[in-house]
């Protein structure tokens, strides 16, 4: 597809352009921080007032601001945009070379918390609109924005809050938040989203840390632990919890031709550019895994104080784990299994306590949003990475379960370099500029899908 006008109106209002990305991440809208993301709703809700025919600003049961939309479309297609202004906490600040909140631009990049997710989305595809509107004077089709601002936290209430406005809001198809590019700029477009299941695992068999001279004698909540997560996994990482694979579903013949066709990102992962990789795997089962594996992840263990030299028993012991699910498997029964598991396996006095539970949501390739985001990613960005299963997890089964509509995760400003969830997250210029670009391309391409 030629360079259009629009294009050249991207390069010539790029100062504007990310000036308004840096002023959303200025703005501390991290979750459950009531003011500061108070705040953010009201910035997303007065940049839509003057575009939108219908903007509604909804508040879930613990009072979080979700602000939706409608702006009519000159054709019949109807697509939800998604995104969300909430953001992870900053973290420990002594990590971060600059304010978490101060948008600063070193490097070519802005440095901030949100940056990337997902304050880009939020800015750049309404900035698409806005240039689109002013071009054509219509949406090429109905876009139905929900923007919330819970998503840090699993989305409590969005559910509810969608099903209220079911009415107007239902649609096919949804653009969800972006997915990555890689180093080498080719983009990576996925589909779907992997269920969740995060839990916390607590044993204590001790009143009180014991010196360790008496550990011969103790029972040791940290060995129970590491024996209770070790029985999770076989030799080889799969999840060894009896029934767990039961429910998985088959994928089709051409998600898994487009799974296989995956070379996974994470080579260079480890220490000083080693491979990160699992050993011992081909490239096609690593990307096959990447997709379709259900796995479960520790994502922080805690015995005694690992700051101090001093031995001894710890009375306590905890973890944190994660099941990353894909389709069918269901959060409840695994929660049931896991229980199961433990108790079968001598582990009772492990308590259990959940967080997040997500269902997957199935990855559909082909619909009119799958194909104009691969056409626009391939003239913005080059030929895209498919993902037929989004390998994050996140709130997508709501848009299917309430509103009808599968979800598609197109490449934006993230890179795998970016910093989500980690100290000096940021975004570099050039690609958030692309983001613009290509949400407007992605414009054009709905304009042409059949009706």
């Amino acid at each position: 597809m030629p360079p259009s006008p629009i294009d050249d109106a991207v390069a010539r209002d790029a100062d504007r352009l990310v000036d308004e990305w840096r002023e959303a991440c200025r703005i501390p809208s991290v979750s459950g921080a009531r003011e500061p993301v108070e705040r953010m709703a009201a910035w997303v809700e007065e940049r839509l007032r003057p575009r939108f025919d219908r903007v509604v600003v909804e508040r879930t049961a613990d009072g979080v601001p979700v602000v939706l939309g409608e702006l009519a479309g000159s054709g019949p297609g109807r697509v939800v945009v998604y995104t969300h202004y909430d953001v992870q906490p900053a973290g420990d600040l002594a990590e971060w070379d600059s304010d978490p909140f101060g948008a600063e631009l070193r490097d070519g990049a802005i440095w901030a918390r949100g940056t990337c997710d997902d304050k880009a989305d939020v800015t750049a595809r309404l900035q698409a609109i806005d240039y689109w509107l002013d071009a054509n004077g219509t949406a090429p089709v109905t876009i139905l924005w929900v923007c919330e601002g819970a998503e840090e936290v699993g989305s409590p209430g969005l559910a509810e809050v969608l099903a209220r406005h079911a009415d107007w809001l239902s649609a096919s198809d949804c653009l969800w938040e972006s997915f990555v590019r890689r180093d080498d700029g080719r983009p990576e477009v996925a589909f779907g989203c992997r269920g969740l299941v995060s839990a916390e695992l607590r044993v204590r068999h001790l009143e009180h840390d014991q010196h360790a001279a008496f550990s011969p004698v103790l029972r040791s909540s940290a060995w129970t632990l590491t024996k209770a997560l070790a029985s999770l996994v076989d030799a080889d990482g799969e999840v060894a919890i009896a029934g767990f694979h039961d429910a998985v579903a088959e994928p089709s013949a051409a998600a898994l031709e487009a799974a296989r066709a995956l070379v996974p990102p994470g080579e260079a992962f480890g220490p000083g550019g080693a491979s990160g990789w699992l050993p011992g795997r081909s490239v096609e089962a690593l990307a096959l895994r990447l997709s379709y594996a259900p796995t479960v992840n520790v994502s922080a263990l805690r015995a005694g104080d690992p700051g101090s030299e001093t031995t001894v028993v710890p009375a306590a012991a905890s973890a944190r784990i994660d099941f990353h699910l894909v389709p069918d498997q269901e959060p409840d029964e695994v929660v049931r299994l896991l229980r199961a598991h433990l108790d079968a396996h001598g582990f009772g006095d492990v308590e259990l306590r959940f967080g997040t539970t997500l269902r997957p949501a199935p990855g559909v390739l082909g619909t009119p949003l799958a194909d104009a985001a691969l056409g626009a990613a391939a003239a913005v960005y080059g030929e895209p990475v498919v993902y037929p299963q989004l390998p994050g997890a996140g709130p997508a089964r709501v848009m299917l379960d309430v509103l009808g509509a599968t979800t598609v995760s197109p490449a934006g400003t993230t890179r795998l370099g970016s910093g989500l969830h980690a100290p000096n997250e940021h975004g570099r210029v050039e690609d958030y500029l692309d983001h613009v670009r290509f949400s407007l391309r992605l414009l054009e391409e709905l304009s042409r899908a059949p009706a």
